[in-house]
């Protein structure tokens, strides 16, 4: 007959009805390791989402400012978002927008972030040259765009 402490598990074994607390310990290490590793990635790539948006409506400046430098007798951009033949947001919940820093040749229009993301210092841009097309940031590891617009 079987005593009521055997579960079967061979004389006097202890049967187990859980986990350990050094299992369990175990476990959350592990998963803390893996969450240390991937929580930055994740960030960046988070980051990288929200600087489509800056790059989507700096294209859309861009074009709008070259058929109004088009279209201007003195060959010059617009600083007025209002100048535009688009309507274009001034602020996004992340980002605020300059049309054109100035009204001369080799101007930028330029998104700053609101927020400064992690793996950046001081005021974070994007930038387009209005001429070229080509960007630029002052966050070179976390946008991946270089440091001066070409």
């Amino acid at each position: 007959m079987l005593d009521s402490w055997d579960t079967g598990h061979g004389a006097g074994g202890r049967g187990r009805g859980g986990f350990t607390l050094l299992e369990l310990l175990m476990v959350v290490i592990i998963i803390g390791i893996l969450a240390s590793i991937a929580m930055p990635q994740y960030f960046k790539t988070v980051e990288k989402t929200r600087s489509a948006e800056a790059l989507q409506i700096l294209a859309v400046i861009r074009g709008s400012e070259m058929r109004y430098r088009a279209q201007d007798p003195g060959n010059a951009y617009t600083t007025s978002a209002t100048n535009l033949d688009v309507t274009v947001p001034t602020t996004t919940p992340q980002w605020t927008f300059v049309v054109a820093e100035s009204t001369t040749a080799g101007a930028n229009a330029v998104a700053t972030r609101t927020i400064t993301p992690s793996g950046c210092s001081g005021s974070t841009t994007i930038s387009i040259d209005l001429d070229q097309g080509g960007t630029c940031t002052s966050c070179t590891t976390v946008y991946g765009l270089p440091a001066t617009c070409p």
